[in-house]
């Protein structure tokens, strides 16, 4: 059942409604703690942290592809990596800063993730008695289990 808000008629649009709600007494933006805890601020937490995976991938397989090229020019690129920044970083320094950006971005990315998927499920208790998938696609409806995939490649890769 829909309420009507305000000096609102069953006729006015939400256009209507938007403009009549605004000013003083009108909500403001969610703010402070709780701003972190909002839905759009998680998936822009995921998104933000996917990002930063695909630019860690990018250079990682560039650093890799280095190996075809020939083991003095893989070997130079390695012996740059531990020494980038030097002698304003220690040695190994963009390495280590590198570890543990990437080590939040995954804890960021899986705790943004268990609780969207938590919010999701609690959002409709009852499930649907036909499921109908029309406005998905399969990526969008297997994302969940290639990123468990993915987690556990990644686990083995180290």
């Amino acid at each position: 059942m829909y309420q009507r808000v305000g000096n609102t008629s069953p006729r006015d649009t939400v256009t209507d409604v938007a403009i009549q709600t605004q000013g003083p007494a009108a909500p403001s933006l969610v703010k402070g703690a709780r701003a972190a805890r909002t839905t759009i601020a998680l998936k822009i937490m995921m998104a933000s942290s996917g990002i930063i995976f695909i630019l860690f991938l990018l250079a990682h397989m560039y650093g890799n592809l280095r190996a075809f090229w020939g083991e003095s020019a893989y070997n130079t690129y390695a012996a740059g990596l531990r020494t980038v920044g030097y002698p304003d970083l220690p040695r190994n320094g963009l390495l280590t800063v590198l570890d543990v950006v990437l080590i939040a971005s995954v804890i960021i990315h899986v705790g943004c993730a268990i609780v969207l998927w938590r919010r999701a499920q609690n959002a409709r208790p009852v499930k649907y008695q036909v499921k109908r998938n029309l406005g998905s696609s399969l990526s969008s409806r297997t994302m969940r289990w290639g990123g468990l995939t993915l987690l556990l490649f990644i686990i083995w890769h180290l």
